[in-house]
């Protein structure tokens, strides 16, 4: 199975199709993708960071957020894995940060200056569903996931 695939939309061409894994973890679905440059100790790095379902170190089966290298669009290469505390709805990125949105009205703060080792900073409660920043320090989230009556704005799509 193919869980992350990059394409070329001026040549209408599929460029690479992977499923990432290393020792440090897999990605079997992904669910929501933010893309950026990060600042770490070394030099900035282009990555795509991906919520979904996978493997990390600490857990099998589980939601986790991959970290892949962007360096070369056609030959994506993980970075890092880290097991995500529920069940995944949008990430963005913030410089280094990466925030990802929850079903559960709540969304996760992980740094990633050491792509390979990303870090949870903590919850932000009451902000979930889908995410947007703007202006790189306003968070905006829908508060609603699709599916999900008792989320916070109680969304039936």
């Amino acid at each position: 199975m193919v869980s992350f695939i990059v394409a070329d939309p001026n040549s209408q061409a599929i460029v690479s199709k992977t499923t990432p894994q290393s020792a440090a973890g897999s990605l079997q679905r992904g669910v929501a993708l933010a893309l950026g440059p990060v600042q770490t100790s070394t030099a900035a790095k282009n990555i795509a960071a991906v919520a979904g379902y996978g493997t990390a170190v600490s857990c099998s089966g589980c939601a986790v957020l991959a970290v892949i290298d962007m360096t070369d669009p056609t030959k994506p290469q993980p970075l890092g894995f880290a097991a995500l505390s529920d069940v995944p709805t949008d990430v963005v990125l913030k410089g280094s940060t990466a925030i990802v949105g929850y079903s559960s009205n709540r969304s996760e703060i992980v740094d990633l200056a050491n792509p390979s080792s990303p870090v949870s900073l903590g919850m932000i409660q009451g902000v979930g569903g889908k995410l947007f920043l703007y202006n790189g320090n306003e968070l905006f989230s829908t508060g609603a996931v699709p599916r999900v009556p008792d989320s916070a704005l109680g969304a039936c799509m």
